[in-house]
């Protein structure tokens, strides 16, 4: 069983002990970033959103403005942050507390980062709530953060262009080890972007999103699906791809890669915690 519903993620992050060695595999692959190390995570911009590759200490817990999960087996898709349209976190959070979503928390101040994704570049500023104890998002980092200076990221026109063509991110997909997850991430996420729809940024999101159950994941990716976490994101669609150059970096990365469906699958577990599908 699978299902496609719609979503509004504004970023996502990878978590993993060997954040250089994921950063330099996955620009082996043809994506382009401006980051330097200096504030241990990775970014990668493209059209509608940013992923990060974030450092994180084996054994400890990933810490955030005042929010602490245990990161557990890594790498991993261990934080999600959805889309706010306008500079007031408070229209994103309003709109969730009207919608009756629990576990809204406290809007934190202002955060910032130098941030280099293209020729315009500056000081990124952004400002999080956390949403906690919502099923199935119960194990990551999760809530809605508003960008307080998108010209210096995806609305960026001097940002840097992928080597592989990748424009954007057009599908996160999950697995489901139960159908009770599968159950409640239909619902949580069917509520959320109810409630956001009318306030996101919308175009300037990962709008779309899959839930797998074991048979479908592995009629699709032809392995055992994981089993560490309790809803992990599994495999990341970027769109806008040059499909043979993708192959041959792969190739040279030495990345286990397969096509299927008119598009290219690269193993990247190892590397960020999930495939990457590349699609024209």
């Amino acid at each position: 069983m699978e299902k496609t519903l719609k979503f509004c993620i504004d970023h996502f992050s990878f978590a993993t002990p060997r954040r250089m060695e994921a950063a330099a595999i996955m620009r082996g692959l043809g994506f382009v970033t401006g980051d330097t190390s200096a504030d241990r995570s990775t970014h990668f911009i493209f059209d509608n959103v940013l992923t990060e590759i974030c450092y994180r200490k084996e054994g400890e817990p990933a810490v955030w403005q005042g929010n602490s999960i245990d990161v557990g087996k890594m790498p991993r898709v261990h934080s999600y942050r959805l889309s706010n349209a306008g500079l007031d976190p408070n229209t994103a959070r309003n709109a969730l507390l009207s919608a009756g979503i629990p576990g809204v928390g406290p809007i934190n101040d202002p955060s910032s980062q130098r941030v280099k994704y293209g020729a315009v570049q500056g000081t990124g500023r952004y400002q999080t709530f956390f949403i906690t104890g919502l099923e199935p998002f119960t194990d990551i980092l999760f809530g809605v953060t508003t960008q307080l200076t998108k010209e210096l990221i995806v609305n960026n026109p001097t940002k840097y262009p992928h080597v592989n063509g990748a424009k954007r991110i057009s599908e996160l997909t999950f697995y489901c080890p139960t159908s009770e997850v599968f159950a409640a991430a239909e619902e949580s996420i069917t509520k959320l972007y109810a409630a956001l729809e009318p306030v996101t940024d919308k175009g300037r999101n990962l709008d779309t999103v899959r839930l797998l159950d074991r048979d479908s994941y592995a009629a699709e990716f032809g392995c055992e699906p994981p089993a560490e976490h309790h809803f992990p994101a599994v495999s990341a669609m970027y769109a806008g791809c040059d499909l043979e150059y993708v192959r041959e970096a792969a190739a040279d990365t030495g990345l286990n890669v397969f096509d299927r469906g008119g598009k290219v699958y690269v193993d990247t577990r190892d590397v960020i915690g999930c495939f990457s599908v590349f699609a024209q």
